[in-house]
């Protein structure tokens, strides 16, 4: 049954109320669209800031002095094999994408390890983390650590952690990589030590000796900062593995996965 409004000018307001309604929904829907929508917890700010212009990228060295030192002894140690550095994990370990992509690298993916030791076929032999052993960890660095090396065993990846002041020897180093091998003193390079320190202050003319980012500077960075990763998880069960320091004239274990 229909039932007629008592004054017309009540049944015109209406109409025009829902054409604006409409209107306003329509120019709302086009203007998602077009903008592509910010990142979750993103300033909206950050959109318009040019990539160049608000970062100003400088050119700096991929490794420490002390990084080439640890360098050159690999080398030395592991003739024929690929010696790689400042490599991500996420370069050599895949995961389920079952979940969150984009949330693993935003945990653990990013993190760079120090030197990485590869056989001819590019496959991974060995981690090397280069650290100073006199050196108090932030709690942001000690659980980032912590996560690193929880990845690592559990993807069967051997890690050794060595104090940058107290390097080990090639012969040292290619024993505690290569357990198997019997004559590790035969397969080391034993040529003249051409030290990497003789040209790491020699550098072009016109460019800046720049050191490279620290490694805890994603620690620094509250955008990067896992939220609440340990929220319900029994941490007893991943107690962080012991740091492994080589000596002349020792090997270090090497780590198993469990």
């Amino acid at each position: 049954m229909d039932f007629p409004l008592a004054n017309p000018l009540d049944g015109a307001l209406l109409l025009a109320g829902g054409l604006i309604l409409v209107a306003l929904l329509a120019w709302r829907l086009r203007a998602q669209r077009g903008t592509p929508a910010s990142r979750p917890g993103r300033p909206r700010t950050l959109d318009a800031v040019d990539t160049v212009i608000g970062w100003p990228p400088e050119a700096t060295r991929v490794l420490t002095v002390r990084h080439q030192r640890a360098m050159e002894v690999l080398r030395r140690a592991m003739p024929g094999h690929l010696i790689l550095a400042q490599v991500p994990l996420s370069h050599f370990i895949k995961v389920p994408t079952r979940l969150s992509y984009v949330e693993w690298l935003r945990r653990v993916g990013h993190v760079c390890v120090d030197l990485m030791v590869c056989d001819a076929a590019s496959n991974v032999v060995a981690i090397i983390e280069v650290r100073q052993a006199d050196r108090t960890e932030s709690e942001r660095a000690r659980k980032r650590h912590q996560r690193v090396e929880r990845v690592l065993r559990a993807a069967g990846i051997p890690l050794h952690v060595w104090n940058e002041s107290v390097l080990p020897d090639p012969v040292a180093v290619r024993r505690a990589l290569l357990p198997e091998d019997q004559d590790a003193e035969r397969h080391v390079d034993t040529g003249p030590d051409t030290h990497p320190l003789g040209q790491a202050g020699a550098r072009r003319p016109g460019t800046r000796d720049l050191d490279p980012p620290r490694s805890t500077w994603f620690d620094e960075l509250h955008a990067t900062q896992p939220v609440r990763l340990d929220e319900g998880v029994d941490v007893s069960i991943d107690a962080p593995m012991p740091p492994q320091a080589l000596t002349p004239g020792r090997a270090a274990p090497v780590l198993q996965s469990r």
